[in-house]
């Protein structure tokens, strides 16, 4: 979890070396048995890699035709987001890989299109919200999130306008008091933002 650490080539050469023998060996062992338990356990020796978007990526390509994973990726494609949730919900595993990933990007960018929309608090945007949202409104782990942003959408742009202006104090104590805001694109950001800023730290105090 040191962020510095991970910087240095030894550590790079280590995982990317570790990561080629273990999923050669993965290769294999789906070549011989595609249950749903072989790919769990599969997926649990190579989470630690996942960090490394292009190895999450690669192995997410490999499995995209293998049983449960071709079945995740058609719904994706055929926008059935509802169907996406609940295999993902039967299938935990798939969490772990880059289409889920790409999944939760599709929420989200529809829930800030939907939120920017809220903000000119007209029945025209509320009705333009809903139409946006409607994919999502019956998936459970997306139901509060939604109900929350239509009835408090003031707080939403609340939030916005303290990131904007970089009053990040006051934007966490707001986060803290109102947790949906923590389900945001723009908290992730700032957050990301936080731990560049760490990182530039440990850098720094490493150089004396």
């Amino acid at each position: 979890k040191n962020i510095s650490l991970k910087t240095l080539k030894i550590y790079i050469d280590f995982m990317d070396n570790a990561f080629e023998e273990l999923f050669q060996k993965a290769k294999i062992k789906l070549q011989e048995d595609t249950s749903n338990e072989n790919m769990g356990n599969i997926l649990n020796e190579l989470e630690v890699f996942f960090e490394d978007k292009i190895k999450k990526q690669r192995f997410s390509d490999f499995v995209a035709n293998i049983g449960i994973f071709k079945e995740f990726s058609a719904a994706i494609a055929n926008k059935d987001y509802a169907l996406a949730y609940k295999i993902t919900d039967e299938n935990m595993m798939l969490k772990q890989t880059s289409e889920f990933e790409k999944l939760e990007e599709i929420y989200h960018q529809t829930f800030e299109n939907a939120k920017n929309l809220l903000i000119n608090q007209s029945q025209e945007s509320l009705n333009k919200a809903n139409i946006l949202l409607k994919p999502f409104i019956n998936i459970a782990s997306k139901k509060d999130s939604i109900s929350n942003l239509l009835r408090n959408t003031s707080k939403f742009i609340q939030a916005e306008s303290l990131a904007k202006n970089k009053h990040f104090g006051e934007y966490f104590r707001l986060a803290e008091s109102f947790k949906e805001i923590q389900n945001t694109k723009t908290y992730k950001k700032i957050l990301a933002l936080g731990e560049q800023i760490i990182a530039t730290i440990n850098e720094l105090e490493s150089e004396g």
